[in-house]
């Protein structure tokens, strides 16, 4: 975990003494010896991500703030704040994120996504990010279909916050070119977007032929 050991110590230590439990007690509530939950109060022994879980059920907090993460840093209060969630986010260097528009008249609907492609292998954290949709489609059905109730759905939220708190991310440092250097890379965008123009028709031609034959 990238949280430090006496961060975490530390917050167990304050949980505890907040839900006026001795660590015998926790130390009983979680099944483990009273040196073992010594340990874990003075940073000699660092608890797995399993047994944060548990002591911090043991103790009714959020997994995530065992580990010193705290969710009140995001405000989405307006929609310029989601969107400035979503320019923030195409910001990291550990990920790639592709934008895509579909609309009329090249398209029937009128759509947008944000895409990350799970094997690219120069974003270190799309493969996760790739997992993280997947489940949270699963958790979103479950919860909306009353399958899980919000208690269940929290638990979930809190436990994958957790998990990943302890893998950093940074931002993207992006070059300084000078006026030719821009021009240059200018020029090889609208190449790339023509040949990218041409293989689609291409491929369209290729379809229509096949199905008038």
């Amino acid at each position: 975990m990238s949280s430090s050991a006496e961060t975490i110590a530390n917050n167990i230590k304050a949980a505890r003494k907040a839900a006026r439990l001795s660590q015998s007690e926790l130390a009983a509530r979680i099944g483990k010896s009273l040196r073992t939950v010594q340990g874990y109060e003075n940073g000699e022994t660092e608890p797995s991500i399993t047994m944060i879980h548990e002591i911090a059920a043991a103790l009714d907090v959020p997994s995530s703030s065992l580990l010193g993460y705290s969710r009140t840093g995001l405000q989405l209060n307006t929609v310029a704040d989601v969107l400035l969630a979503i320019i923030e986010l195409s910001e990291i260097q550990e990920l790639n994120m592709e934008i895509e528009v579909k609309k009329p008249p090249h398209y029937e609907e009128w759509t947008c996504s944000l895409r990350f492609d799970g094997a690219d292998a120069s974003a270190s954290e799309n493969a996760d990010i790739c997992m993280f949709l997947e489940e949270l489609r699963t958790k979103r059905s479950e919860y909306e279909g009353y399958w899980i109730d919000q208690a269940q759905y929290d638990r979930w939220v809190d436990h994958t916050l957790a998990y990943h708190a302890e893998f950093p991310v940074t931002k993207k440092v992006r070059p300084v070119l000078t006026a030719e250097e821009m021009r240059e890379r200018k020029k090889a965008e609208v190449l790339r977007e023509m040949e990218e123009i041409k293989r689609k028709r291409e491929k369209a031609a290729g379809r229509n032929g096949d199905q008038n034959s």
